[in-house]
């Protein structure tokens, strides 16, 4: 009996022992591969209108089984629970720790939690933010594979297109935006506008050009034209982070609105020294700088008078359609080009994506600009009177889909 007791003993020493020198080898083997060191900033607000604020942070939504075997470090460090402030999770290897601070909006808070980032990486997330498990490794890959990038933009999704005509047409501009226009702009080298979320910066090159601009309503398009202008490059990813449209008007109309001031604050600013401008982004990245963003505030202001046009050009007799008129003509054709070609920038933005059932509602792009310069002439006014009034739309429950909902090419999976 004693030596089946010594024998049961020895087996189980035995049996510990090998699986404890597998487990070493394990982690050793994990300490050979390169682990991306990131801080990854998500954006928390007290809720609005009575609704409660959202209850998961980007970072948590990283916290998945599924991610974990892609990312070490998932406690959260900092979040603002008095605005659309700023909650940074914890870096990869770094002790457990927490802070709070308190900022207007998220511009401000980003400023203030900038200084307690660690690590070789930065990203930016809203709370509401699906992004992809897999998204900081692959970025990190992304950013050892090209050295002179520094600044990587994820892919954009909304996931509550379904939700009625406005989520549909915001999922397709979206998708236009994210998918076809912003990897050309990061081919030719050009000022790319980034998104306000899914930024992901090496963190030094952060800090030597000053961080985020606390007074600008949309942060990223101005640090957008800072990149550009010292030359540092920008590159897009086709990994995934799922985005909440807003589904009502008044949401919407507060956040575009806020948007477009945001874009007259930046044109305006980088423009006080036009020359010094030019010489910074050349003659062909200057002229992408001013056309970009004059077709952003112009083109909506242009579309509200092409209906009293039309109306007035029918009824004159002069320029009926039977009389060809070379005026009218012209007309027709820069009506027919421009909806036209945004009208195929979305459907080509959603195929990439595999969201081609939304492309019925895309037909509606002429109403949806109207909306649109509704916001410009608000813009306008607060840019005015309030040019640092910051909105912060609200963001209710709502149907959300899975992220593998979603087409990504081949290289993402």
């Amino acid at each position: 009996m004693d030596g089946d007791h010594a024998l049961a003993h020895r087996n189980a020493l035995c049996r510990l022992n090998g699986a404890g020198a597998a487990k070493l080898q394990a982690h050793a083997r994990r300490g050979q591969r390169p682990c991306p060191i990131f801080c990854a900033g998500a954006a928390a607000r007290r809720g609005q209108y009575g609704r409660p604020a959202e209850s998961a942070s980007g970072s948590a939504r990283l916290s998945t089984r599924k991610a974990r075997n892609h990312l070490r470090g998932r406690e959260p460090l900092a979040r603002n629970h008095r605005c659309r402030g700023t909650a940074l999770g914890r870096c990869a290897h770094e002790p457990r720790r927490r802070a709070r601070c308190t900022a207007a909006h998220q511009a401000q808070g980003l400023g203030l939690c900038a200084p307690l980032c660690r690590g070789e990486f930065v990203v930016v997330y809203d709370a509401e933010d699906r992004p992809d498990p897999k998204q900081l490794r692959s970025v990190a890959a992304q950013f050892r594979r090209s050295p002179e990038v520094e600044c990587i933009q994820a892919r954009l999704c909304i996931d509550n297109a379904d939700q009625g005509p406005l989520p549909a047409l915001f999922a397709g501009e979206y998708a236009g935006l994210f998918a076809v226009l912003l990897p050309a702009f990061a081919r030719w080298g050009t000022v790319m506008p980034l998104g306000g979320t899914s930024n992901h910066f090496r963190l030094e090159t952060l800090r030597r050009l000053g961080g985020w601009d606390a007074y600008n309503v949309t942060e990223d398009a101005d640090l957008g034209v800072r990149l550009a202008r010292r030359n540092l490059r920008t590159a897009t990813s086709v990994s995934v982070t799922l985005e909440e449209a807003p589904v009502r008007f008044k949401p919407w109309l507060g956040q575009r609105t806020r948007w477009m001031k945001g874009w007259m604050q930046t044109f305006v600013v980088h423009n006080r020294r036009a020359r010094r401008l030019y010489a910074d982004l050349g003659p062909a990245g200057f002229a992408m700088f001013q056309v970009t963003i004059l077709s952003m505030l112009l083109a909506p202001i242009l579309h509200l008078g092409m209906f009293p046009m039309l109306v007035w050009m029918q009824f004159d007799q002069s320029n009926s359609f039977d009389s060809w008129n070379p005026w009218w003509l012209a007309c027709l054709l820069v009506l027919v080009l421009g909806h036209g070609t945004a009208m195929v920038v979305n459907m080509v933005g959603l195929a990439r994506i595999g969201r081609n059932r939304f492309w019925a509602q895309q037909l509606l792009l002429p109403l949806y600009w109207l909306l649109i310069t509704w916001a410009t002439l608000l813009a306008l006014r607060e840019f005015l009177f309030r040019p640092f009034h910051w909105f912060k739309t609200p963001h209710l429950a709502s149907k959300r889909r899975r992220l593998g909902g979603f087409r990504r090419p081949a290289a993402a999976e």
